[in-house]
């Protein structure tokens, strides 16, 4: 068994750089034996499957890394105008903050914190982290499974997590 990190590809194009961001992730890449060998792109994923779209490919490295730059900048910029909107305090939720919890305790019905680790640094805050647990095998008290699903109290959006 080897213990090099499987390599993450797009077609041909073995992704070299990736900087996850907002609702996305630019990634470059590069196909030596391609006529256009570098590849910048977006990368999306949900628990079933992941996408690139929006690909660009070119002859000139630094071209696409500029690509690359630019896309992570618009991403930022992105999320600072997402988070302008905020009319809630944007503090993290810690676990001191939060009531401990038993293995056996039921979590439907009420108000979680969505533990920091499990999102990416841009939206560790109360608007991303407070959610109502509405269902799942692993809301439920002493159950096998892990799933919650969920309701974010400032967006209303429905998201599933790990308990």
């Amino acid at each position: 068994m080897s213990d090099e990190k499987e390599k993450r590809m797009a077609e041909n194009y073995k992704i070299t750089h990736g900087i996850p961001i907002g609702d996305k992730e630019v990634v470059l890449g590069v196909d030596e034996k391609a006529e256009m060998p570098y590849l910048c792109a977006f990368y999306t994923s949900n628990e079933l499957f992941g996408s690139y779209t929006d690909c660009m490919v070119a002859d000139d490295y630094v071209e696409i890394v500029e690509m690359f730059a630019e896309r992570v900048k618009a991403q930022c910029v992105k999320i600072r105008e997402e988070q302008a909107k905020v009319t809630v305090p944007r503090e993290v939720i810690t676990a001191d903050m939060c009531l401990p919890l038993k293995n056996d305790d039921s979590l439907e019905g009420k108000v979680a914190a969505v533990r920091t680790d499990s999102i990416r640094p841009e939206y560790r805050s109360a608007e991303h982290q407070l959610v109502l647990v509405t269902g799942g095998n692993g809301a439920r008290g002493g159950a096998r499974g892990s799933a919650c699903f969920c309701t974010n109290l400032y967006t209303g959006e429905r998201s599933r997590w790990e308990r």
